[in-house]
């Protein structure tokens, strides 16, 4: 598949997400997204970056059990070791970088009123006077989320992957 789209991948119940990024600038802070009901909330990694671009994509869902078929999952995945993913808004209950990561002009413990965070933000939790890092050019290498939702300001591409697994 070839071509640009804008994207959104949610789950209630999370799926995994392992990529190697590198962005502009990187903003974190907690979150919060709704699990199950609308009155059950569950703690997030709330990060969102500018001008992201990915090595590699792995998107996999829950696994589920079909009649006849037991344990099955969805697998998104790319090997295009430079994917245009544009602006990126994740949501995440971990989020890891066993290899590491690279962050420049890193400001640590700033407002998030002060860091361009606000409560239109696409996951809640947003405190204006709460904890936010904010850094400037990022790479975070070989990332391993559990996330809830990823929101992508574009998706540019040169293959494209989508099966159905057994687990």
């Amino acid at each position: 598949m070839q071509g640009m789209v804008a994207a959104t991948i949610s789950s209630a119940g999370g799926f995994d997400l392992d990529t190697s990024l590198s962005a502009d600038a990187l903003k974190v802070r907690p979150g919060q997204t709704q699990v199950g009901d609308a009155d059950t909330g569950k703690e997030t990694i709330f990060a969102e970056t500018e001008n992201a671009r990915a090595d590699g994509l792995t998107v996999k869902s829950p696994t589920v059990n079909l009649p006849l078929v037991q344990g099955v999952h969805l697998e998104i995945a790319s090997t295009d070791s430079n994917i245009g993913l544009g602006n990126v808004a994740l949501n995440a209950a971990t989020l890891r970088t066993p290899n590491g990561a690279s962050l420049n002009n890193v400001t640590l413990g700033q407002a998030q009123s002060r860091s361009g965070f606000s409560d239109t933000s696409q996951a809640s939790g947003y405190d204006a006077t709460g904890f936010s890092l904010v850094s400037g050019e990022s790479t975070l290498n070989n990332i391993s989320a559990k996330a809830y939702a990823v929101t992508l300001g574009g998706l540019s591409l040169n293959n494209l992957s989508l099966s159905v697994k057994r687990s």
